[in-house]
């Protein structure tokens, strides 16, 4: 039997109420009289921002293993991180020596806050847990559409890969058709990626590689198509509102 609604949990399902903006498509160039071929051009790169609780453990991580797997592949692309508590924290040290492992620097992390203008810029958010869905459905409503707990959505691309040439909204609008606000009320055990705060360095590796596991895969079935059909191009600059930390 599921768990009853708590009022908070009727709150916030009434909250979101809203209707799910839906982005159109961009207009077809040319029209049937133009028989000229158009050279295949890369689409814009994607933006993407990466959850947790609160910005110092599993989305720092995140944040930093997808910008490397994107620059691996020669992608373009924005990657940066936020949470939902105080802000101008560092990372954790555990999570800062695991990636200095690999090469990777996130010494100069500092959390932040998510805010309703980074929801709206980033073309698809992960969120490590639904409890974080939930907060950012109520910090900007109308971009649930493009919130996703990352192993839920990882596991649908990989079943489903991106066609070529087809959007990214387009895509993530169809890639989970049947899922709701509703969902993400109470916990989902096997979908929440384990936040590893306040233990040993072994839970921190074992959040590392979970991690790892599902942004390759999410690339993968994303972008794996796209990256091939149009070949590496280079990153762009990175605006302050979302310059990474």
């Amino acid at each position: 039997m599921p768990p009853l609604l708590t009022c908070a949990s009727r709150v916030e399902l009434c909250l979101w109420r809203h209707t799910i903006d839906i982005i159109d498509d961009l207009p077809t160039l040319g029209n049937a009289a133009n028989t000229t071929a158009l050279a295949p051009t890369a689409p814009a790169a994607p933006v993407v921002l990466v959850l947790c609780t609160a910005n110092i453990c599993r989305s720092p991580m995140a944040e930093h293993l997808l910008r490397a797997e994107f620059g691996r592949r020669g992608i373009a692309a924005t990657v940066h991180s936020s949470g939902f508590m105080s802000e101008g924290k560092s990372a954790s040290a555990e999570g800062v020596e695991l990636l200095a492992k690999r090469g990777i620097d996130a010494s100069t992390h500092t959390s932040r806050a998510t805010t309703a203008e980074m929801l709206a810029a980033a073309d698809l958010v992960l969120a490590m847990t639904a409890e974080h869905v939930r907060n950012a459905t109520l910090v900007n409503a109308p971009t649930f559409d493009r919130i996703f707990l990352l192993k839920e959505l990882s596991v649908a691309v990989a079943a489903h890969p991106r066609a070529p040439g087809e959007s990214l909204p387009r895509y993530l609008q169809g890639v989970l058709p049947d899922r709701s606000r509703a969902d993400y009320l109470g916990v989902r055990p096997t979908l929440d990626v384990d936040d590893p705060y306040g233990r040993r360095m072994k839970a921190y590796k074992a959040t590392l590689a979970e991690l790892d596991e599902h942004l390759v895969r999410l690339v993968d079935g994303v972008w794996g198509s796209q990256a091939a059909s149009l070949g590496a191009v280079a990153a762009p600059p990175v605006s302050p509102l979302l310059s990474p930390h």
